[in-house]
């Protein structure tokens, strides 16, 4: 596991399950595992070792409002900001899934929304 530390992940942010907000109220980032997408430093998504992590998250500049849930006039504001990140990678054993998921929620500094 030390070998694999720190990992860093680059893709895009694709529309998840929708549970994190409504179920737990903590809305969360869903990373495509699309290989055309994903850039992982441990190879590809199936071996990025499941837990909960704390890291860092950047907003890219393809991001719109559409795809980050982020209001119009406010996404340039957070625009290449970098963000404190709880994440959570693995399986939601909670609700089943198949399919391992990446999910970053941003921590937003006091005075953003």
């Amino acid at each position: 596991m030390n070998q694999q530390l720190p990992i860093r992940i680059i893709s895009k942010v694709v529309r998840g399950y929708g549970r994190g907000s409504k179920d737990l109220g903590i809305p969360t980032a869903n990373v495509s595992r699309e290989k055309e997408v994903l850039s992982c430093s441990c190879g590809d998504f199936d071996h990025l070792p499941t837990g909960i992590y704390w890291g860092f998250a950047r907003i890219g500049e393809m991001a719109t409002p559409s795809s980050t849930g982020i209001e119009k006039d406010d996404i340039n504001s957070v625009l290449g900001k970098v963000h404190l990140a709880a994440i959570s990678i693995g399986y939601n054993p909670t609700y089943n899934n198949k399919e391992k998921t990446v999910e970053p929620h941003l921590i937003a500094d006091e005075e953003h929304p």
